[in-house]
């Protein structure tokens, strides 16, 4: 009767046990909420092709461009919540549209189950050559002197590279001017030719390396080990400036903590390897993980810094 017993426990056991069990035991999906071919796109592509390799399956990235990130961050909002569709998300749809737009079809922090960050990018402050200024507070009093104040291009109104000028000025007294593009290919076309004389750049590129462009500044708390010689905002004289664009890997929420954990395992492993490194640091970021709960508190941090910054910008509006 014992032994009955027992095998009747073990078969309810087994039969209730979770469908994730197994996991994964087909394909993933990475979605990444902007077209092909930018700096999310590209980071993206290079931890699906190593998380492929280290869960044994197929990780598809899946380009859903649209409505500065919403269409691809909304989807994965919605997607059923068993580690099969996670987001490659960045500060801009999981913290910065929070404010920057009127209504938003999901909830940043209660939709989501942050991971893992993979890589943080300093923001660059970089001028023409034409500018007579080498360092940032040579910057500052150069825009003083100018009477409609110093313009500045930014990849569109909302963006990371247009609230860290409009917190630049505020905590420097710089006037500036927000010169707003359609993406960062028109701003920084503009910005070689000379036809605006700023911008935060995400991306230290060949442009900065050969002279075309002067960096005289990054956001960052600490020097980025791309540039070392770059000074940080903070160090030349702007206190307590740190700015990142972070980019991290979300599940939506209520996910099973055993996928969350496993997955989270596995990104930080493979932000560890050498090689991805190198090719995280090609584009100008630090590779960098962390825990679930140190990312979530991350993105509620964000949500809240950035409203009050956008509630102080001038002729700002939300979309």
């Amino acid at each position: 009767m014992l032994k009955i017993k027992a095998w009747v426990l073990a078969g309810l056991f087994f039969s209730c046990a979770p469908v994730w069990g197994a996991y994964p035991d087909r394909p993933l999906t990475l979605v990444v909420p902007y077209p092909p071919g930018g700096t999310t796109d590209a980071l993206a592509r290079i931890v699906a092709a190593a998380l492929s390799k280290d869960l044994g399956t197929t990780v598809v990235v899946e380009n859903k461009g649209g409505a500065g990130g919403i269409l691809g961050t909304t989807a994965v909002a919605r997607a059923k919540p068993d580690g099969y569709t996670v987001l490659f998300g960045n500060v801009g749809p999981n913290a910065l549209n929070v404010s920057t737009y009127k209504t938003l079809p999901y909830d940043a922090a209660r939709d989501f189950q942050p991971i893992s960050l993979v890589a943080n990018f300093p923001l660059f402050l970089v001028v023409h050559p034409s500018v007579p200024a080498k360092t940032v507070q040579e910057l500052v009093a150069y825009a003083k002197t100018l009477p409609s104040g110093l313009d500045y291009a930014s990849v569109g109104t909302g963006s990371l590279s247009h609230l860290t000028g409009q917190l630049f000025s505020s905590s420097t007294g710089a006037p500036l001017v927000h010169i707003p593009y359609k993406g960062g290919g028109p701003a920084v076309t503009d910005l070689l030719g000379g036809q605006v004389p700023m911008m935060f750049l995400s991306v230290y590129d060949n442009n900065i390396r050969s002279g075309k462009l002067r960096a005289i500044g990054t956001s960052s708390k600490k020097r980025s080990s791309i540039a070392p010689d770059v000074p940080t905002l903070a160090e030349s004289g702007v206190p307590n400036f740190d700015v990142t664009a972070w980019f991290g890997i979300l599940a939506p929420a209520q996910t099973p903590v055993p996928i969350i954990t496993l997955l989270h395992d596995k990104i930080a492993a493979i932000v560890a390897q050498p090689s991805v490194r190198t090719q995280i640091q090609n584009f100008g970021g630090e590779p960098v993980s962390n825990s679930p709960a140190e990312f979530a508190a991350l993105v509620t941090a964000d949500i809240e810094r950035w409203k009050g910054i956008v509630k102080n910008t001038p002729a700002f509006t939300a979309e």
